[in-house]
């Protein structure tokens, strides 16, 4: 048997590399430390949590506990949510029904059933049209119904401000989804000191546009606002725009998409040689109708991976929210908010400083901790999902919110993190790999800073590059 007695000989070599790593030990702490010591961040909270998921064990915290506003970062927690409850392969379908359909003629109306999928577009309407015509049905006498019944109460959520929801990021979830909620408005020039010309995106829609824009001089300056009415379709356009210029595109977000996808229905019927009678309105559909046609939304991982990669503020609300209904958690945005922070206790995660008051992050009512998107993030590596869930972040270089960021260092291309921004808040977090195979997760939050956005990527970038290449163990460890 083999003495474990080491000889002098052996001990020398080892002590003079333990001498020689001992002062590179501390690095990792102190680059960090320094970092968030920056006069630039006078001002700001800065919060940085580094977690070792092969152990769970915390390797660095710098105000990891203190409760902060997590902006899109708050989307890892949705996402992987409904991936973990619902899998990333579970699809949701948009249907329409009807009481019967006889001799072609649906002798009523036909019912538009919501399925709460985000990223349903008017090609997703004509796609339904086609197969209701396919179906036989050759005349619908009682309009078209939409059922937005899937979801109870109110749209917007606490915590979101109203000038949020003229923009596309602050649209309303819906059961009825269209075009992500969005209209583009072209406006055009026409002669000096006549009217601009406004059309839109989608013309079938009840959509009030009141123009006051005119025509400049082709040297005056262009100048174009939009505006629109707090819960309804009636837009406002004002402004100049040059003769002989560029038409302009400008987007705002919509109000009642199911009315909107309604309307775009009835149209591709009408193309598709189907009579419509009637009007479109907002109704339930009755228990003894059946379905007459269906179109199914792509696989969940794909929803997902937009809302990840390009932080998409809908999908993420209706991630939550769908996920509660399809459990049977209930209709209300509570009951999902109840179901999510159940399921963030069972997988114990520590909840001290959290509030949730929404799914995107667009909420300033939200609350999180480093030290709990740190270690929620190392949760997900044990799950069945892991893999597709950490393929849907941005990557730092390379794709999503991260393209143009973090290009040409030690992180670019091998990096995984989801950012998140409002006004004077920028955070990121996520999945940093090491040398030696490893891969680590971070959190890195500032709020309330004044400095350049600039000047928090390059300490964003300086915390992750010292996660990759810095030891990781805690001095005098």
């Amino acid at each position: 048997m083999r003495s474990r007695v080491n000889s002098p000989s052996r001990l020398l070599p080892l002590v003079a590399m333990l001498v020689a790593i001992a002062p590179a030990r501390a690095d990792l702490h102190e680059s960090i430390d320094e970092v968030a010591a920056r006069p630039e961040f006078a001002s700001a909270l800065v919060g940085v949590a580094v977690c070792d998921p092969a152990t769970s064990e915390l390797l660095y915290e710098r105000n990891a506990g203190k409760s902060m506003l997590p902006a899109s970062t708050m989307k890892t927690v949705s996402c992987a949510f409904a991936l973990e409850m619902l899998g990333p392969k579970h699809t949701f379908r948009t249907e329409a029904k009807a009481a019967g359909v006889t001799g072609g003629v649906i002798d009523g109306p036909l019912y538009l059933v919501g399925s709460g999928y985000p990223y349903t577009y008017a090609s997703t309407f004509a796609d339904l049209a086609e197969a209701i015509a396919e179906a036989g049905v050759e005349r619908v006498t009682g309009g078209i119904v939409a059922d937005v019944s899937r979801f109870e109460g109110r749209r917007w959520r606490s915590g979101w401000t109203a000038d949020d929801f003229l923009y596309y990021y602050g649209a309303w979830p819906d059961a009825i989804n269209l075009n992500r909620q969005r209209v583009y408005f072209t406006v055009s020039p026409t002669q000096e000191d006549q009217p601009a010309e406004v059309t839109w995106d989608i013309p079938e829609a009840d959509i009030s546009v009141t123009s006051e824009a005119v025509t400049v001089a082709a040297d005056d300056e262009t100048s174009l606002w939009i505006d629109r009415a707090l819960e309804s379709n009636e837009y406002t356009v004002t402004g100049t725009i040059a003769e002989g210029s560029e038409p302009q595109e400008i987007r705002r977000a919509l109000v009642d998409p199911g009315l909107a996808a309604a309307a775009v229905l009835a149209a591709r019927l009408r193309d598709q040689g189907v009579e419509v009678r009637g009007d479109v309105r907002y109704g339930v559909a009755p228990e003894d109708t059946t379905e007459v046609a269906g179109v199914d939304s792509a696989p969940l991982a794909d929803a997902i991976e937009v809302v990840l990669k390009y932080s998409d503020n809908l999908g993420a609300e209706l991630m939550v929210w769908n996920t509660a209904v399809e459990r049977g958690k209930g209709a209300r945005f509570a009951d999902a908010m109840a179901y999510l922070s159940e399921w963030l206790e069972d997988r114990g995660m520590p909840m001290g400083g959290l509030r949730l008051s929404d799914g995107s992050g667009l909420s300033r009512y939200n609350y999180l901790t480093p030290r709990f998107l740190a270690l929620h993030l190392a949760e997900m590596t044990r799950s069945l999902h892991f893999e597709v869930f950490k393929e849907c972040l941005p990557v730092a270089g390379v794709d999503g919110t991260l393209g143009s960021r973090f290009e040409g260092g030690v992180v670019e291309g091998r990096v995984s993190a989801k950012t998140g921004s409002l006004s004077r808040v920028s955070c990121l977090t996520g999945y940093a790999p090491r040398a030696d195979g490893s891969l680590m997760t971070f959190a890195v939050m500032v709020n309330g800073y004044e400095c350049s956005i600039s000047d928090v990527y390059r300490a964003q970038e300086d915390i992750m590059t010292a996660v990759m290449t810095e030891d990781l163990r805690e001095p005098g460890s």
